[in-house]
């Protein structure tokens, strides 16, 4: 949501702002099963033309209570 949703974008290039890259993180979670969502009106806020790593799923923000409510553990960045 709002900003880290730029963490989820193919080509990050972090160094510019010195800050370390998320794409590993985020794709590791594929390993434990975990799921990525993306706030896609937060994404389009900040971008237009947009490619996401493999294993994010774009959601509203009208689901994303739902999700919440159906898992027990959430982490939000």
């Amino acid at each position: 949501m709002g900003d880290g949703t730029l963490s989820v974008l193919v080509g990050q290039e972090s160094k510019a702002i010195d800050m370390p890259s998320n794409v590993d993180a985020v794709t590791d979670l594929d390993d434990f099963e975990g799921e990525v969502y993306c706030i896609e009106e937060d994404l389009r806020e900040r971008l237009e033309d947009i490619e996401l790593i493999s294993n994010v799923q774009m959601i509203s923000w009208d689901r994303i209570g739902e999700i919440i409510k159906e898992h027990d553990l959430v982490t939000t960045f």
